[in-house]
């Protein structure tokens, strides 16, 4: 087949990945030996946590007399990434020699600059300062941008001259159009090296990570609400208040759903900032309108589309209807918190939790704000606008804000939104797992059978082994369909099935040496209830069907998930796992696209 690699290399920069390999393997059988081909082959495994299989492929094929430049970068970072995952510090060493066999050979200051960097972390001060050295002269005559000044930043202080580390970071900092991601890599390059060397903590305040804020409120009281929470009257000095919280923390990134009141005033506030905002909802926008908006007033409806149609992002728990399910609440309040954990690790900081709720609401509205609070992971960060210290004498002006009208118009709409599942079918949230065997359509038939028996006996006995039960569990052809109660379960089950599919001997049983598997996970509402033909659980819903949709783009090996389920799983496991942002690809079948995470064990 005719190559084109601008194309291939052109996914690989929009990050999806899989469309990129895909592309890559088919050219890789006409022509096995080209080398651009293999070395961006190399790069999508490592740019999806595959480095093991990366350094396999590559290690082979270097050589340094004749790769390119490009090539000793991929293979330094290669044994950095090995490093970074295993901690073996053997991996130090050979990422630092070939950045530096590369610098010596095309005199690229960003390999010189790993290199040094790799040195200081291996303890060759000697190397690492003489390389750094030769790094200031070349990037001296460079045409000033981010790189070439944060180089010098990172460059002068590997020498020990904090001045200039300094005054070269603040220019960095002084140039315009620099993203939060430049910034953010070279803080973690930062971070890395205050464990071998002494980091001034001038510097890494320079290039400090933004303020992440989780933020969750009360809504403008409800006409029918007993006892007054947040009345309309307090509604400027509410956003006084968060406006004055955000300034404190520099808050550059929130997350949020977006009701009336407090959550659309905080969104408001950040916008002013121009600060990144990012909005889930509980489910369809229709719904979340007539359940959390509307009973407020127009003005409160055109807000909430203002600020949607300006945030940097919205997304849902579930794009379905509502179905009167109110734990799904719950769930985006689970979402908010897990999405910016994750956004905070990038970072390596952590959110603050900002709230606008009142002691009264102790111990009421599972999914509400104050039931958010007490779950938060991270209390010493969280900040607390409690509104009964703004109502005073304005507690009576609450009442009178709601039409007549408008509000019988709300009480009309609303008795459509909880509609009604059959007898013997609920809908819960749960974490749903596809699996499919890679290249079983052409394993050949003799084979089958053996599929069919060792495979199939290995998979049951490794299932009973598992300390819980399968809520759902269904297999066809090659395929694996697991539904489990929360998103440990799933993990479980997903790293059991890789690990099974990886490390056994296959060719022992008539398969396949090379046997594979492509592992998704997505978490969200699904209806349960028991098949009338198979006579057992079954799951069904447009959540099952997202899963689905993840598995054929995940890369081989590796387990994708879902943001929806990445964020759940580390509200759930704390540390337990490492996620790497592996892009937002698009879905096949017309499912739209997907933040994934790759989802790896954590080495201690």
């Amino acid at each position: 087949m005719e190559v084109n690699i601008e194309a291939i290399k052109s996914l690989i920069k929009q990050g999806r990945l899989c469309e990129a390999q895909s592309l890559v393997q088919k050219a890789l059988k006409s022509t096995p030996d080209d080398l651009e081909l293999i070395e961006s082959y190399v790069l999508i495994l490592n740019r999806s946590g595959a480095s093991d299989k990366a350094l396999q492929i590559l290690k082979p094929l270097f050589n340094p007399a004749q790769s390119k430049e490009s090539v000793f970068g991929l293979m330094g970072r290669i044994y950095k990434n090995l490093w970074s995952y295993s901690n073996n510090k053997a991996n130090v060493l050979l990422s630092a020699e070939t950045y530096n066999e590369g610098f010596k050979k095309f005199n690229s200051y960003y390999l010189g600059i790993n290199a040094a960097t790799m040195f200081a972390v291996n303890g060759d001060i000697e190397q690492s300062t003489s390389i750094a050295k030769k790094v200031i002269e070349m990037c001296s005559k460079e045409t000033p941008n981010y790189w070439v000044t944060a180089t010098l930043t990172e460059a002068y202080l590997l020498i020990g001259d904090l001045g200039e580390s300094l005054a070269f970071g603040e220019k960095s900092m002084a140039l315009p159009d620099i993203s939060k991601g430049e910034i953010n890599s070279t803080f973690q390059q930062f971070k890395m090296l205050s464990k071998y060397i002494d980091v001034p903590s001038e510097l890494t305040a320079l290039f400090s990570p933004p303020g992440i804020v989780t933020f969750s409120g009360h809504m403008i009281d409800h006409p029918n609400r007993p006892s007054s929470r947040f009345p309309s009257s307090i509604e400027g000095a509410i956003k006084d208040q968060i406006v004055l919280e955000l300034d404190k923390i520099n808050a550059q990134i929130g997350y949020s759903s977006a009701a009336c009141g407090s959550d659309i005033l905080f969104i408001e506030a950040m916008l002013e900032r121009e600060a990144e905002v990012h909005i889930i909802l509980p489910f369809a926008k229709k719904d979340f309108v007539l359940t959390s908006v509307a009973f407020a007033g127009e003005e409160w409806v055109t807000r909430f589309e203002s600020v949607l149609s300006k945030a940097s992002s919205v997304n849902y728990a579930t794009e379905q209807d509502y179905f009167g399910e109110d734990g799904l609440f719950n769930y985006t309040n689970t979402l908010i918190q897990g999405q910016s954990l994750l956004r905070a690790k990038m970072f390596a900081t952590k959110p603050y939790f900002l709230a606008v709720t009142s002691e009264n609401s102790k111990g009421n509205d599972v999914g509400g704000t104050q039931h958010f609070v007490e779950n938060f992971e991270g209390s010493k960060q969280t900040i607390i606008i409690n509104p009964q210290e703004f109502i005073g004498d304005k507690l009576n002006d609450s009442k009178g804000d709601i039409t007549s009208k408008w509000n019988e118009e709300f009480q009309h709409d609303i008795k459509s939104v909880g509609r009604s599942i059959p007898e013997g079918m609920a809908r819960e949230v749960k974490s749903v797992l596809f699996a499919d065997v890679v290249g079983f359509s052409k394993i050949p038939e003799y084979q089958k059978p053996y599929f069919l028996k060792d495979f199939m006996d290995l998979l049951s006995a490794r299932i009973k082994g598992l300390d819980f039960e399968p809520e759902v569990l269904n297999s066809w052809g090659d395929a694996i369909f697991f539904v489990g109660k929360n998103t440990q379960q799933a993990t479980q089950f997903a790293f059991m099935l890789k690990e099974m599919v990886l490390e056994t001997n296959w060719a022992e049983k008539n398969l396949p040496s090379d046997l594979n598997i492509r592992i998704a996970l997505h978490a969200g509402p699904v209806f349960i209830g028991k098949d009338p033909v198979l006579n057992r659980e079954n799951a069904y819903g447009a959540n099952v069907n997202r899963a689905a949709r993840i598995e054929p783009v995940t890369i081989p090996g590796q387990i994708y998930a879902s943001d929806q389920f990445t964020a759940n799983l580390l509200v759930e496991t704390k540390n337990l796992y490492q996620f790497e942002y592996v892009g937002n690809l698009e879905l096949p079948k017309a499912f739209g696209n997907q933040d994934l995470y790759n989802i790896k064990k954590r080495v201690n």
